[in-house]
């Protein structure tokens, strides 16, 4: 009987080591994978809903995946990236992250304005109006008139919007034979009872005659 046990003992101890040293050489940690779309742009004011996360292991059958993703993480009120950061731990303590960018973002209907202008850049003596008007096409884009006093081009400069920031990607205003190329980036700031563009834009002639702008508009309304 006691030679029995003996056996038994030395089994089940073989058996408790080398599921010990299973463990200590488990050292991957899951792998998140994100439902939904890493970099996400929605409409100010509108309602979101994190479509989460699931995790293999290659160890454990079952990995649980938490998040930070709460009421204020993303604020739908308040134009900024927002950033929902995803956990899983495995049994070994082996962690793995992962993160979301919700970027919560002026519309252009929202944004359709006459704005005052200032150029800081040029220093114009009479301050000028440009008007802001939306892309039925794009929710996220603009066309922006004007930028130019009139002076240069007169049709509209397109600009995208995503978070609390606008960027005029490289374009001719004017249309293809425009001698005029446009781009730039800036922000777009909600200050009651005020919403404040603060634009720095470059304006090349590709016929050489007018050197590089590099301009800088506030627009104010």
């Amino acid at each position: 009987m006691k030679k029995i046990i003996n056996i038994l003992f030395t089994v089940l101890t073989g058996l408790a080591v080398m599921f010990i040293q299973s463990c200590k050489e488990d050292t991957t940690p899951p792998t998140i994978t994100l439902i939904g779309s890493p970099d996400t742009i929605i409409a100010k004011n509108s309602i979101y809903i994190d479509p989460g996360a699931t995790a293999d292991d290659n160890k454990d059958d079952a990995v649980y995946v938490i998040s930070d993703y709460s009421p204020s993480n993303p604020d739908e009120t308040v134009t900024m990236p927002y950033t929902i950061t995803y956990k899983a731990q495995d049994r070994n303590a082996n962690m793995a992250t992962a993160t979301r960018t919700v970027n919560v973002t002026w519309t252009g209907s929202s944004l359709a304005y006459n704005y005052a202008v200032v150029d800081t850049s040029q220093m114009d003596t009479i301050a000028y109006a440009s008007t802001v008007t939306p892309d039925i096409l794009n929710t996220f884009r603009v066309y922006i008139g004007n930028l130019m006093n009139g002076t240069l081009f007169v049709s509209s400069t397109y600009a995208d919007l995503k978070a609390n920031s606008v960027t005029i990607p490289t374009q001719r205003p004017d249309g293809l034979f425009s001698p005029y190329i446009v781009s730039g980036s800036g922000t777009i700031a909600d200050v009651p009872p005020n919403i404040i563009w603060d634009i720095h834009y470059t304006v090349q002639d590709t016929t050489g005659t007018l050197p590089t702008l590099h301009r800088h508009a506030v627009l104010v309304y």
